[in-house]
């Protein structure tokens, strides 16, 4: 990206915006030829035509050109981030965005008036005044921009999602250090909102700086009407800039100092946080232990942090001191390991899970997920849970739960691995009899549920030799463009909403497809290439597999490489026949001497929408097959373990008939 002239004057090459329209440097090429209204040329530097970034994205928007319906949004943030001026003008930035969501709309440009108003918003100086003045004369041109980000997302929230999203390339320091992903997020923000509305007037309390906690509750809950939100007290950076952030999405916070909470406040702790980056593991389970204790009423609370300090075995006495001294007051409710690769910057340590009610309670639910990924069925069944825990439903009277083992708290080991007894259990306890019932019926469910549509009517033909042309051919002729997969760098991204298609999603190895925050991608690999809808993805090592991406805008991992069909073929040349004909190929040999069959004139559009009908059902099998193994080997389990029995025959005697 060519940084020039500061936040207002950042400008674009062709490549550039080929790169965030998700299309190849000559279209953009064509673009400025075919129409008139294509911003003008603003300069040239080393022979390379340039154009201001916030006219690109003002025509971006007008003509809704390109393959990333996010084009106008990610120029616009572009053109905001990508100068160094902006790194040190972050805090201001996000200012200016907290302050037009206090005002409830664009910000003008009078500089005196944008003052004022920072001034009459913000009269105490917790969040937003000192870094709208300390822009000074800049203020109008970094407001203008500002509004140009909103305008383009949409909606305010989704351009300060988008904009936190840029921290990663800006290297924001401790708000990188301290970032999860978005499963995890989408976890953690699933218990809160499921105990927000257990109250007639919701209050949330963000016990420790939870930065990305709160403002993934705003994005998630929407125009749903927002929590009483309250937020640690103190003037330090972090917390000023959680303020903004917590504001510019809708949500006004007030300060707290951990004292007099509401009765029916559920709290909410992150460790680390950029307000405390370098918290040790002793510093951590005293914090919780002290979050622990001091819950009243009907007080609930999420924590989540290092697994090290929160359910591994503990690292000296200090950790298990204040794990005892949590565990002794029967508050706490769910202990769960969770899958690494959570922590954005640190993907291969392990975060847990604490939920914890003011009412103590006898039994701890544990659950190990280690060798899980949190996709969303997961999260779901994992939730239901945790609030089963807190409802103190009881296994043996029917609730069936699917990873959390209830057991005694005094079973319990605060020095070793916390969840050592869940592990076992998870493979050699005996269930309840009830619970494995309900799985049992779960199961059958799945395999006996109705298959989806599929509607195939045909006529007589006059059968022939079918035309094949060689893949090579198709792609010579321009029929056929080839998309070479991105090599990614070893670092860590985060989580987000565009899914990365490696070749273990092609040949079946992986649960889900990864999914990144599109713009750090970018940051990351700036020559990255998006598929289009309608793209085959395929690769030939370590095994051939295709599939068709029907949503596009994916990243495509190598080796695995994209088939692009032009519009003149879409006739008798379809994505889902040549995505059948790779996987029914002869899997050998050079991929470009591979055959793809010629649909007859007219016959194209039916065919595709048969075999995508076709791939649905099969598809649906794989889960069913998938639910059957299952099947098998729980009633194995349940029967031999004496958790469930099958009714005698009517003529077959019981066991007690026989003694």
């Amino acid at each position: 990206m060519t940084g020039r002239g500061g936040v207002d004057g950042e400008l674009l090459s062709r490549t550039d915006i080929a790169l965030l329209t998700g299309v190849s440097r000559p279209v953009v090429s064509v673009w400025q030829r075919r129409y008139s209204d294509f911003p003008p040329i603003a300069r040239q530097d080393g022979g390379r035509d340039l154009f201001r970034a916030n006219e690109v994205a003002d025509w971006l928007r007008e003509r809704s050109l390109g393959n990333n319906p996010d084009a106008a949004l990610d120029v616009a943030l572009f053109a905001l981030t990508g100068g160094t001026s902006t790194r040190d003008h972050f805090p201001a930035v996000t200012a200016l965005l907290a302050l037009r969501a206090c005002v409830g709309g664009s910000l003008g440009q009078d500089e005196e008036e944008l003052l004022e108003a920072a001034a009459e918003h913000d009269r105490a100086d917790r969040f937003l005044r000192r870094e709208v003045e300390a822009l000074g004369r800049r203020v109008v041109g970094v407001s203008g921009v500002v509004d140009a980000v909103v305008e383009a997302a949409r909606t305010p929230v989704r351009a300060v999602t988008s904009l936190y999203a840029a921290r990663y390339r800006l290297g924001l320091g401790d708000h990188v250090s301290t970032a999860f992903g978005g499963p995890l997020l989408d976890l953690v923000a699933s218990v809160v909102e499921e105990l927000l509305q257990r109250s007639a007037d919701p209050v949330l309390c963000d016990a420790s700086g939870s930065d990305d906690l709160l403002a993934h509750l705003a994005a998630r809950r929407g125009d749903v009407e927002p929590p009483r939100v309250l937020v640690p007290t103190g003037n330090g950076e972090s917390l000023r800039s959680l303020r903004r952030r917590s504001a510019a999405m809708g949500w006004f916070a007030a300060d707290h100092d951990g004292t007099a909470l509401p009765g029916n406040a559920v709290l909410v702790a992150q460790f680390p946080t950029p307000y405390r980056p370098a918290t040790t593991d002793v510093e951590i389970a005293e914090a919780v232990r002290a979050l622990t204790v001091g819950l009243t009423g009907g007080q609930r609370a999420v924590v989540v942090g290092p697994a090290s300090a929160l359910c591994d075995a503990a690292p000296g006495a200090a950790v298990h001191d204040h794990r005892a001294a949590a565990l002794r007051t029967g508050r706490v409710r769910a202990v769960v390991r969770l899958p690494a690769g959570s922590w954005t910057v640190r993907p291969r340590q392990s975060l847990a899970l604490w939920v914890l009610d003011a009412e103590p309670h006898d039994s701890v639910g544990l659950a190990d997920l280690s060798a899980s990924t949190l996709a969303p069925d997961v999260t779901f069944d994992l939730v239901s849970d945790v609030l089963a825990v807190i409802d103190h439903l009881d296994p043996l009277q029917g609730r069936a739960y699917r990873f959390l083992r209830p057991v005694r708290r005094q079973d319990v080991a605060p020095l070793d691995d916390l969840l050592r007894g869940a592990r076992s259990s998870a493979r050699f306890a005996v269930n309840p009899a009830a619970a494995e019932a309900l799985r049992l019926d779960a199961l059958t469910e799945r395999l006996t549920r109705p298959l989806p549509a599929l509607t195939l009517t045909v006529d007589h033909g006059e059968p022939q030799v079918a035309t094949r042309v060689r893949l090579g051919d198709l792609v010579a002729d321009g029929t056929v463009h080839v998309l070479s997969g991105t090599r990614f760098p070893d670092v860590a991204l985060p989580g987000g909403s565009t899914r990365v298609l490696s070749p273990a999603d092609l040949i079946g190895d992986a649960t889900a497809p990864r999914r990144v925050d599109r713009l750090a991608l970018v940051a990351a690999v700036p020559a990255v290439q998006f598929t289009a809808p309608g793209d085959v993805v395929f690769c030939t090592s370590p095994a051939v597999g295709a599939v068709v991406d029907r949503e596009g805008l994916s990243a495509v991992r190598f080796p695995a490489r994209v088939l692009r069909i032009g519009e003149a073929a879409s006739g008798w040349l379809g994505p889902e026949v040549v995505a059948q004909a790779v996987r029914a190929g002869p899997g050998r040999g050079p991929w470009r001497s591979w055959t793809v069959p010629v649909v007859p004139d007219g016959q194209g559009p039916h065919l595709e929408r048969a075999l995508r009908e076709v791939r649905a059902v099969r598809d649906d099998l794989a889960t069913r097959l998938a639910a059957a193994d299952a099947l098998t080997a729980e009633m194995l389990e349940a029967t031999t373990t004496r958790a469930v029995r099958f009714p005698a025959e009517p003529d077959e005697p019981t066991d007690d008939q026989e003694g």
